[in-house]
């Protein structure tokens, strides 16, 4: 058991990297607390020191050195580059939606992480990705967002971290890389709920019912700016979220400005079919509703 957990700010990284190392009973290593000891002992709040570590490159080569001495054998990392400097281990990547994340860090009340509103920990979440996606696009020449980098990307928005545990030691029989397993709840449809077939729903929830999810069918999706949209198995993801699946397997096929189906960007594409209607005629069919917009994708041109 050798794994590397990276993940969303808030997702719960620490937690499930915790648990994880309590069932190999290892020592979870973790940098997460090495840059809140190297901020604290400048005065400054993470915030801050993501943002001066974009010009101070020993901040990082501290972190890295710490990373790379790490001893062979049973492990468990959380640290956002581990997935690149600790060989032989399983990349994990924990996704998590951002006002749930905000969520969290505002009950966690941390010294360094105060905030009054839930809108400002959101936007505060979203300043320090960008800042560290900056700062390791410009040091190592990589995207810490691309989600290629990781073998599972798994959703910790609405499960406990007992699941989320069982779901990364779970095998599976998916092939793609990233295997990506979301709460159905959190994929967000391009085709209208009046296109289904309803008994063919029907008949995939028994199915369901009878031997779970069929892995080797995941449900193909595009990725935009921290959303995933459904392009091919919504009868799949209708029966998912009617059968009530903690989780549900995906197949990533473009993201952003990639091309889907030699044809537009995957971010055009969701643009034209996304409309507000069709997102309320989906909640009104499966009988939920997304507890913030996150279909809503900033206009590209």
């Amino acid at each position: 058991m050798r794994i590397t957990i990276a993940g969303d700010i808030g997702s719960g990284k620490t937690t499930i990297a915790r648990e994880l190392a309590r069932h190999a009973e290892v020592e979870m290593c973790s940098t997460g607390g090495i840059q809140r000891q190297l901020a604290a002992a400048r005065g400054i709040t993470t915030l801050e020191l993501n943002r001066l570590a974009e010009t101070d490159p020993s901040i990082d080569e501290e972190i890295d050195g710490y990373l790379k001495n790490l001893p062979p054998g049973k492990l468990v990392v959380e640290s956002r580059m581990a997935w690149r400097f600790v060989p032989d281990a399983r990349k994990i990547f924990l996704y998590v939606l951002k006002h749930e994340a905000a969520s969290r860090i505002l009950r966690a009340n941390r010294d360094d992480e105060r905030y009054r509103l839930l809108d400002d920990a959101v936007v505060d979440i979203g300043e320090r990705r960008k800042s560290e996606v900056k700062r390791f696009k410009k040091y190592y020449d990589v995207d810490i967002d691309n989600l290629r980098n990781y073998d599972r990307v798994v959703d910790t928005t609405f499960a406990s971290p007992r699941t989320v545990v069982d779901r990364i030691l779970k095998g599976d029989s998916l092939k793609s890389i990233p295997g990506i397993w979301l709460d159905p709840r959190n994929l967000v449809p391009t085709q209208s709920p009046r296109h289904l077939n309803d008994q063919k729903v029907r008949e995939i929830a028994g199915s369901m019912a009878e031997s779970g999810f069929d892995e080797d069918h995941p449900i193909g999706v595009l990725y935009i700016d921290h959303t995933f949209f459904v392009v091919e198995g919504h009868a799949r993801l209708a029966a998912s979220i009617r059968r009530s699946l903690e989780y549900v397997p995906l197949m990533l096929l473009a993201c952003a400005e990639e091309p889907y189906r030699a044809g537009p960007t995957a971010r055009s594409f969701v643009e034209r079919a996304i409309t507000e209607t069709l997102v309320r005629d989906w909640e009104k069919a499966m009988q939920f509703r997304y507890p913030h917009p996150i279909w809503r994708i900033p206009h590209h041109a």
